[in-house]
């Protein structure tokens, strides 16, 4: 699956909630997130470029307020 790798929180434009799930291939690069709330506990898991890895990545918007969090499958 091919996908743009900048997530901006201004795409949300009513409230939404979406999971992605991410297998990186041999040319996977960086992911970048930009206007999201980042939670005091921070967006979860650290995402690497590693071929083969998987994620699953959870993007929600709740009262105007965007947040995302990454889980690791490995």
């Amino acid at each position: 699956c091919d996908w743009s790798s900048d997530v901006c929180s201004s795409d949300l434009t009513t409230d939404c909630a979406i999971d992605i799930l991410i297998t990186n291939g041999v040319g996977a690069g960086t992911i970048t997130f930009s206007g999201f709330t980042v939670q005091s506990g921070g967006t979860g898991d650290t995402y690497a470029t590693t071929n083969g890895n998987k994620y699953l990545v959870s993007v929600r918007r709740i009262n105007s307020t965007s947040t995302y969090l990454i889980k690791a499958l490995q």
